[in-house]
Parts: C-alpha cells; structure tokens; sequence
C-alpha cells in the first residue's frame, strides 16, 4: 500500500519524497523512521496498515514517533487504505498543500482508478 500512495502522489504530480528517512530534532536526538519525509519543509507521509490499529504495542509507539515529531515542527500525514484506494484525489491534495506544491491532473491510463469514487 505504501508503493500505491507513492504511485498516487507521482500520477498527480507530486514529487517523490525520500523513503524510510530516519528523522531527528533539533538535539539530533532519533525521533524514529517514517515512510516518506520532505526534510526542508517538515512534512512527513505516513501510511498506517492495519498493524498500526490492530497492535496496541504497536499503536503505542506510533502514538510517541508521532507526538516526538510533531513537537520537533513536522507535519505529518497519515493515510489508510480507504484514503488510497477510494479517495485517491483527496489524498494527493492534502499532500500537494502541505508540501506547496501543484497537483496535476493524472494521466490516461491512470485516470479510472483515480476518480473519486
């Protein structure tokens, strides 16, 4: 699911973030490991399977790399297979605005599977 975001941010025009960047504050103290981050703008992406719903240990330490990211000036968006797969267009626009970026309209052989739906 995670090459499938990365696939809905490139057909909308995003550009392709860093993956699996190890994030710091400003210590350089080691937050944690994110999915995708833009460091200069502070955003991370993040996308949460159902391990990280299911799994309390796991929800826990989520819960703390997400607060310890926060607090160091990140923003971070978390998506879920529904915000993929059935809102794809939404969920490049909150990626697109928080990066500052255009979004793109998609290209043809994509353009089914992304319309909302």
């Amino acid at each position: 699911m995670e090459t499938l975001l990365r696939l809905v941010m490139v057909a909308f025009g995003i550009p392709e973030l860093p993956l699996q960047v190890d994030v710091h504050d400003a210590r350089g103290r080691w937050i944690g490991r994110f999915d995708m981050v833009e460091l200069q703008r502070r955003v991370i992406v993040e996308y949460d399977g159902e391990q990280h719903r299911t799994n309390d240990e796991q929800y826990a330490r989520d819960a703390r790399r997400i607060d310890a990211a926060q607090d160091a000036g990140f923003r971070v968006l978390r998506f879920r297979r529904a915000d993929v797969t059935r809102t794809p267009r939404a969920t490049a626009e909150r990626i697109a605005a928080a990066l500052d970026v255009p979004l793109t309209p998609p290209s043809d052989p994509l353009h089914g599977f992304l319309s909302e739906r």
